[in-house]
């Protein structure tokens, strides 16, 4: 009988612990209206005035904007930036965007964006994005793990783990990877995604840039369940920088490629494989850092962002791969396609064309020596680097792990 009673007890204690739990899960997405009229303000700001947009089957709405009046040019530093439309250099891949493919060329954003000249494409930043946006850095999720931090990967929401090669400490000017394309399937807190970054200046002042893939449900809150291309850049350590544009900073300068669109189709598990050719590099004229999607440029992020800091004149470390995140409370979703590394290509994600860009027409192809591999966690995510036969597979990373990992 007592141990009758000790288990209605347990029962009851559980179910009341759900409650607490819930009513906690409720009373957060509650807003003051204070925090309401702060967020419209913050959204009307953001989007700005549209002359043409598109809604798309997945229910992302995107616009055409002015040129010049972007949200990029709110930022103080911006104010009186002079607008590029094209940078002044550029290598050789952008210029001639005659690029031979080892993987299936079908890959495509979202069909039919196109803004009119004198317009840029942009998604539409919602309410609800902003909502669970604000939820996460209140809890102290702000972007990306830092992929030069110590080995232990536990913050105070949950463990973010990544599994890279990272080139650095060198002076150099920009980088390039084929990031191969897959659809990991996450809960709503959880991050998957590969990428690939530069970063410069002091560790105690690092300024950063990540570009890549993610599957991310808090964020893309409409067309959760799908892969989006994203941005994210940061200064001083993550004081200041956001996602994509969800702050002033990144000046979009193309009519078709917007940040935060969907990426489809995604590679097929020993079929047939997707991937999205990515350059970061520095206008060695002005020290803006440029985007390129598929060898075409989507904007940059102006120098003047980074003043002070070093990465305005040049990048110290980079880095290739993949990363995840999971609240301390769930099991950490799978990484790539779920596999390990060594089961290789059409099995494994990877990334391969790794290109450094050293100078003015000068590219690096790292030898395995010049790369370090990182694990925060290998049991949980791995990586082989160097494993293929010939280029471009013959300096390729093999990377991931499958579902399951809590806190290792």
């Amino acid at each position: 009988m007592a141990s009758f009673n000790n288990f209605v007890l347990l029962l009851l204690l559980t179910f009341t612990l759900i409650l607490v739990f819930e009513a906690a899960e409720e009373s957060r997405a509650i807003l003051s209206e204070e925090q309401k009229k702060e967020l419209e303000i913050q959204l009307k700001a953001i989007n700005k005035p549209a002359f043409k947009s598109f809604k798309t089957k997945q229910g992302d709405i995107f616009d055409c904007i002015d040129i010049h009046k972007q949200l990029a040019f709110d930022h103080h530093l911006l104010k009186n930036n002079s607008f590029q439309m094209k940078p002044t250099n550029a290598p050789e891949w952008i210029i001639s965007n005659n690029i031979s493919w080892e993987a299936d060329p079908l890959q495509y954003l979202q069909d039919g964006l196109n803004c009119p000249d004198g317009t840029v494409i942009v998604k539409r930043t919602t309410m609800q994005g902003l909502m669970h946006e604000k939820r996460l850095k209140s809890i102290g999720f702000n972007g990306p793990l830092n992929f030069l931090a110590e080995r232990n990967n536990t913050d105070v929401i949950g463990p973010n783990y990544v599994a890279t090669v990272n080139f650095g400490p060198s002076n150099f000017y920009g980088v390039k990877g084929h990031l191969n394309l897959w659809d990991p399937q996450v809960s709503q807190d959880q991050t998957s995604g590969a990428f690939m970054a530069v970063a410069g200046g002091p560790k105690e002042r690092l300024s950063s840039i990540f570009v890549g893939w993610m599957v991310k449900p808090s964020m893309y809150q409409i067309s959760q369940d799908h892969v989006h291309l994203y941005t994210y850049w940061s200064k001083d350590n993550d004081k200041s920088g956001c996602y994509d544009i969800t702050c002033p900073g990144f000046v979009q300068v193309s009519k078709t490629i917007p940040l935060g669109a969907i990426l489809q189709p995604a590679s097929v598990y020993n079929g047939t494989q997707y991937e999205i050719r990515l350059s970061l590099y520095q206008d060695l004229a002005n020290g803006n850092w440029w985007f390129a999607y598929n060898d075409e440029n989507v904007g940059y992020w102006p120098a003047s962002l980074f003043l002070d800091t070093g990465f305005d004149k040049r990048a110290n470390y980079a880095a290739w791969g993949g990363q995840v995140y999971s609240p301390a409370t769930e099991k950490a979703p799978v990484m790539g396609s779920g596999h390990w590394p060594g089961e290789g290509l059409s099995k494994t994600a990877y990334v391969n064309s790794i290109k450094v860009i050293t100078g003015f027409k000068k590219v690096l192809d790292p030898e395995i020596k010049h790369l370090k591999a990182r694990e925060t966690s290998s049991k949980c995510y791995r990586t082989l680097y160097g494993n293929g036969g010939k280029e471009p597979w013959l300096r390729t990373l093999y990377y991931g792990g499958p579902a399951g990992c809590i806190g290792a």
